[in-house]
């Protein structure tokens, strides 16, 4: 291999002494002060088996201190919400266990154990054959975490959840998420603007306010193409717009929350931005939700929230993805927006939406991964988030005109 050789000429010059292993030799560095960078705080999660994995692997990795933290780091490496579904979803395991004539024993599962659990699912019929699979991975976690081989997982256990699939009907079809329009994300575009007009003239009390939170974090999570998590976990600091003093000012999402990257590092997160020329009416917007925001928290006398979208009353600790649900049919309830006959708008309609207008007018696909933070190698978009049928239309161009270049952009609908 070509490229500068280790030298222990120099190597010598800088240690104590040298380590033996058999026919290599390496020199011991020489002690030095050290200035760390990190530090380390309690973990956020712990899973419940916690004990058990330390049992498992403190052969392997030791029992001193250093063994201990290091064990510490495998309980606590995934998110508390997911240890919590991997508790629940495994109780459901246990209980199928506890009902099987002998008992069996959870942590003592075959195959065929997995394929009959399958089949008391379906018999209970509160689990469709098509949501089984986070309970499996929840025996699996279970299972890799006391040091066994995961069984919930196999061609038999494939077949049998598709011969549940082709049995299993619903007792009360639900209704089908559809995408929304770009028309409908720009009807709620309007009527934040409307109310920014009507608060401008003395209306801005907290029920006004709350409505105008609703139709904006609604075009926000359109704009950007965000999951629900994305926009409710934004804190006060994550939605800027620069000064119109800056070269180049721009309206800066920081992407916070996003999905299996919660633990990336803050500066390893890239902002996603839209220039403020390109969407100044969205500038605008935000702008005077900030200001407008201040002065309703101190008339109400509460206390200021570390989160963007929170208003006195709120409780944004308990969020999940149903808020952003509730935004929207708020906003959507106001501008008399309803979903087609036997189908609904979810807060994923808002995210397939964005994506199917921003194609129907020619963005290209690395653009709308790029600004949604799907993988460039995905080709999830294609099989989940885009409706090949949307039609181009002068709403699309309003929110993802100025990806195309020269396209006139939020300038190119007249102010309501």
């Amino acid at each position: 291999m070509k490229g500068k050789r280790f030298s222990n000429k120099n190597a010598k010059r800088h240690t104590l002494g040298a380590v033996s292993t058999g026919s290599i030799s390496f020199s011991l560095p020489k002690a030095r002060k050290i200035k760390p960078t990190y530090t380390i705080r309690p973990p956020a999660s712990e899973a419940p088996w916690s004990n058990e994995i330390f049992n498992t692997y403190s052969p392997l990795i030791g029992e001193d201190n250093l063994g201990r933290f290091t064990i510490s780091l495998l309980a606590s490496a995934k998110e508390k919400g997911t240890y919590q579904s991997y508790s629940s979803n495994f109780n459901r395991f246990v209980e199928f266990c506890s009902e099987e004539n002998p008992p069996a024993h959870p942590l003592q599962a075959t195959v065929g154990t997995i394929c009959r659990y399958i089949g008391w699912q379906g018999l209970r019929g509160t689990v469709g054959a098509d949501n089984l699979q986070p309970y499996l991975s929840a025996i699996n976690r279970v299972y890799k975490d006391h040091g066994l081989d995961p069984v919930a997982q196999g061609d038999l256990v494939d077949e049998v959840i598709k011969g549940l699939q082709g049995v299993q009907t619903p007792l009360v079809e639900k209704n089908k998420r559809v995408a929304l329009p770009a028309q409908a994300a720009y009807k709620c575009f309007e009527q934040a603007e409307k109310i920014l007009e009507l608060m401008k003239l003395g209306e801005a009390n907290l029920q006004t306010f709350t409505l105008f939170r609703n139709c904006l974090a609604t075009v926000v999570s359109y704009q950007w193409f965000n999951r629900s998590d994305t926009t409710h976990s934004l804190q006060t600091a994550d939605l800027t717009v620069d000064s119109l003093s800056v070269l180049d000012p721009q309206i800066r999402l920081f992407p916070r929350s996003l999905k299996g990257k919660k633990r990336t590092q803050v500066a390893a997160i890239r902002d996603i931005c839209i220039p403020v020329d390109a969407a100044p009416r969205l500038a605008a917007l935000l702008t005077f939700y900030s200001v407008t925001k201040q002065a309703i928290v101190k008339a109400a006398c509460a206390s200021p929230s570390l989160y963007m979208w929170a208003v006195p009353g709120d409780a944004p600790s308990k969020w999940t993805s149903d808020i952003q649900n509730f935004w929207m049919e708020s906003a959507l309830k106001r501008v008399g927006v309803t979903p087609p006959e036997g189908h609904s708008y979810t807060s994923h309609s808002l995210r397939s939406g964005a994506t199917s207008a921003a194609n129907a007018i020619g963005v290209p696909k690395q653009q709308i991964k790029y600004l949604g933070h799907w993988s460039r190698t995905s080709d999830v978009l294609d099989g989940s988030y885009i409706d090949p049928t949307f039609r181009p239309s002068a709403e699309a161009h309003f929110f993802f005109g100025w990806l195309l270049g020269g396209d006139p952009g939020q300038s190119s609908l007249p102010t309501s």
